[in-house]
């Protein structure tokens, strides 16, 4: 099994004892990416601390100091769910690990695992040698959310970059979780004011085609039949039997998995 030790940067590495070593690209000590703020009352004592002394040195004759404590941390997740739920892990030698609790980010493209569940200690997994990720849903018992990885994508990075398949029969419904990294900005006479670092969500969706071919969509009923004009009678057919207008991401997978499987 493989641990962390307390007193890292750098870790030791012990057995691995749920999947090859191969699997494992390094151990690592990641920040907390959870909304961070700086505790009211530390922030006060600091700042009253700091007025004091640059009254009593402004008495002395001394030079007072000026300080800015207006950061306020990072806002938002990289994650594409924050908490570690159990996934079946398959390697690109369709060896199939199960039932080990994982974490995706996004971000950086980085697949953490958590080999024993009563410590906190991370295993940062090598992404090449994965092939895809299944969780078990948190909401809905028995029901999977598979991550496979981005095969179709144009750019070299994209291609290692993991997409949920929301659908897949002959036409597939994919989501890409984009991630965008912001610093905060709020010093100087042009700042925008904004005294936070923000991890920003990108999300895109494809559609791919029977000829393995993508397309961006919206969530929308015109974006999906300009993608696919081979299924936009059938998929007008049954959105005009739901009476409603179709624009959440559920309300669009389920349009296209009832056109794609019509005759």
């Amino acid at each position: 099994m493989i641990r962390f030790s307390p007193f890292a940067p750098v870790h030791r590495l012990r057995t691995l004892s749920f999947c090859s070593a191969l699997l494992v690209g390094a151990c690592v000590s990641l920040p907390g990416w959870a909304q961070q703020t700086t505790p009211a009352g530390s922030t006060a004592n600091a700042s009253g601390l700091a007025a004091t002394e640059n009254i009593n040195s402004i008495t002395r004759g001394a030079m007072a100091f000026a300080y800015d404590d207006r950061y306020e941390g990072v806002r938002g997740t990289p994650y594409v769910m924050r908490m570690w739920l159990p996934a079946d892990i398959t390697l690109n030698s369709n060896v199939r690990i199960p039932s080990v609790r994982l974490k995706y980010d996004a971000l950086r493209n980085h697949i953490l695992a958590r080999p024993d569940n009563t410590r906190p200690d991370s295993v940062l997994l090598n992404p090449a040698s994965v092939k895809s990720f299944a969780f078990q849903d948190a909401l809905v018992p028995n029901q999977r959310r598979l991550f496979r990885r981005f095969d179709e994508a144009q750019s070299p990075s994209e291609k290692q970059a993991f997409v949920e398949v929301l659908y897949e029969g002959q036409y597939s419904l994919l989501k890409h979780y984009r991630k965008e990294y912001r610093k905060a900005n709020f010093k100087g006479a042009y700042s925008d004011n904004r005294t936070y670092d923000e991890v920003i969500d990108r999300t895109v969706y494809y559609l791919r085609r029977p000829n393995g071919t993508i397309a961006e969509v919206k969530l929308n009923e015109k974006s999906f039949a300009a993608a696919a004009p081979e299924l936009a009678g059938r998929m007008k057919t049954v959105s005009e039997r739901a009476q409603r207008n179709l624009k959440t991401e559920s309300d669009l997978t389920a349009l296209l998995a009832a056109a794609d499987k019509q005759p």
